[in-house]
């Protein structure tokens, strides 16, 4: 479905224009944050995919460091992929301490090739680089609730394989099935 290209449409709209661009000190990631939502409904296998595609996209659209988008799109993937989501169904603590810690772990990886880079400059820096790093993970350990409910919302919607739209009544190999939403038929006669 188109789902799931429309919403990371949005969200790369959403994180480039209303709240500033990929580049400079970000408050949240989105796109990470899709991708964190996305592995853990999905597993390692296409939360790898998913990660690699995004991490793609944004090392094309920002001037950060080749290949920093995709490291860590990817590594997310594959590994919140491998957990289960019964682990973490409703308790939107471990999802918001997870995804800190995941965020931190993306900021020091950005911060080894620039330290390599501009080890100096940047090491009178490292106190803001700091700071910032911790309110971009704060931002995103915010928003990974209330984006991950949506996903799974939407999720529930595309994989429900009983929900069908309009008023006639599909047939499964010639035979008429009534209309149902989740068991409840639709087209009852009363």
């Amino acid at each position: 479905g188109l789902v799931w290209p429309l919403l990371v449409a949005v969200l790369l709209v959403l994180q480039s224009t209303c709240f500033g661009t990929f580049s400079g000190e970000l408050l949240f990631d989105l796109p990470l944050l899709f991708v964190y939502n996305y592995a853990l409904l999905r597993g390692p296998q296409l939360g790898a995919a998913c990660g690699l595609a995004l991490g793609l996209l944004q090392d094309l659209l920002t001037p950060s460091i080749l290949g920093f988008h995709v490291l860590t799109r990817v590594a997310t993937g594959l590994y919140c992929g491998g957990m289960t989501e019964f682990v973490f169904k409703g308790r939107y603590v471990l999802h918001m301490g997870t995804v800190f810690i995941i965020s931190l772990l993306a900021r020091v990886v950005l911060l080894v090739p620039m330290l390599m880079f501009n080890g100096r400059i940047m090491l009178e820096l490292l106190p803001m680089y700091a700071f910032n790093a911790v309110l971009y993970a704060a931002g995103n350990a915010v928003l990974v609730v209330p984006l991950g409910l949506l996903m799974r919302a939407l999720n529930d919607w595309v994989t429900a394989d009983d929900l069908h739209w309009g008023g006639e009544t599909p047939t499964v190999h010639g035979e008429k099935k009534p209309l149902s939403l989740n068991g409840r038929h639709l087209n009852r006669k009363r």
